[in-house]
């Protein structure tokens, strides 16, 4: 089974500096790093923690991603912020 992210401090740094260290999707202060794939889409690459991968979120919206059928759009903003 697939082990949770694990970044290095300088991967969470430039994560943090590329999304102005706040929510992509709210002005929240960011709380976690999510990754932008769903679930079954994750591929378990060795370069799977790279910073082009995952984004940050608060913890309202992390929750909302989770809970609800509103992911996908969000999952498509998220991309659309790394592109």
């Amino acid at each position: 089974m697939p082990s949770k992210a694990k970044f290095s401090i300088k991967t969470k740094k430039e994560i943090y500096e590329r999304d102005w260290g706040r929510c992509i999707f709210c002005p929240k202060p960011p709380t976690d790093i999510h990754h932008i794939f769903f679930w079954t889409e994750s591929n378990y690459w060795p370069d799977r923690n790279a910073v082009n991968q995952w984004v940050t979120v608060c913890r309202d919206c992390h929750i909302e991603i989770h809970s609800c059928s509103k992911w996908e759009w969000k999952r498509q903003q998220a991309i659309e912020v790394l592109n």
